[in-house]
């Protein structure tokens, strides 16, 4: 929490949203052809609001986190190759 502000990264919560929906969707449409209220509620509880707010939680405060080592990596890697040249 102590790390600078940094924009929100869209993309990668777009493309757990996605992911998230899809399968939430045949989830639901598996309930809605068995007929069982009990899956289609817990379909759309869990699908479509419970892990959609998990995943921007996880993109909000977690996924800098986990980039921070790549990106400083990268430019670990960038700085030596311009000293080489």
């Amino acid at each position: 929490m102590n790390e600078p502000h940094r924009s929100f990264d869209w993309l990668a919560f777009l493309g757990r949203v996605v992911a998230i929906a899809v399968f939430a969707t045949l989830w639901l449409a598996d309930g809605v052809h068995r007929h069982s209220r009990t899956e289609i509620i817990t379909a759309i509880s869990i699908g479509y609001i419970i892990l959609p707010v998990i995943a921007y939680l996880h993109t909000r405060y977690y996924n800098s986190r986990f980039m921070v080592g790549f990106v400083e990596a990268v430019r670990r890697r960038t700085a030596a190759r311009k000293r080489v040249d």
